[in-house]
């Protein structure tokens, strides 16, 4: 009498397939999250910036006063950024904001003059990768726009963004094999790009 099934071998050799499959799809499905993530991170502080450009087309006030500007700081292998707005700080001699966004000491984030909107932080381990801290400033209500790179010198301190260039913004995934970008260009436009 033949008995019907299977041997212990031919069993083994299906649960070893099945193993080497299972490995395979983990893999995939934690890298597809990390790239999602990734993203995510970047759809988010392109909306942010956006935003922050809207603050300033609209001359949103703030505490019943219309800031001279609103930006974003960004500091470069970190997971938070913040959105601020500057105040208008010299008063004298028939001074305005105008004035203020006209010297490039103010068109940053100010020690003393920037107040936060708020501080956000991205998914997941998405982190900021720049060579360096960046600031990206939009004069009221021109919504204008600067970049600061913090001790960049004369190539950096309150720049206005050229017409024709654009600047970016890098994020990483949590191990940093993934790099995507967030760009904005001299006209305010915020788009997403690619490794």
């Amino acid at each position: 009498m033949k008995h019907k099934g299977f041997t212990l071998i031919e069993l083994l050799i299906v649960i070893a397939i099945m193993s080497v499959l299972l490995v395979g799809s983990i893999a995939a499905l934690v890298s597809t999250n990390s790239s999602t993530t990734l993203e995510r991170g970047q759809k988010e502080l392109a909306a942010e910036i956006s935003l922050a450009r809207a603050y300033a087309l609209q001359g949103k006030t703030q505490g019943g006063s219309t800031p001279c500007g609103y930006g974003v700081q960004f500091n470069n292998d970190q997971q938070q950024y913040t959105i601020f707005y500057n105040v208008f700080l010299d008063t004298t001699n028939g001074k305005n904001c105008d004035d203020q966004n006209r010297d490039q000491d103010y068109r940053k984030y100010l020690n003393s003059g920037s107040l936060p909107v708020e501080t956000k932080v991205l998914p997941g381990q998405v982190k900021i990768h720049n060579s360096g801290d960046l600031v990206v400033y939009f004069a009221v209500p021109s919504g204008t726009v600067y970049y600061n790179i913090p001790g960049g010198g004369a190539d950096g301190e309150g720049e206005l963004l050229s017409s024709g260039n654009t600047e970016s913004i890098g994020l990483t995934n949590d191990n940093g094999t993934t790099t995507v970008n967030v760009n904005i260009s001299s006209t305010g436009l915020v788009t997403l790009g690619g490794n």
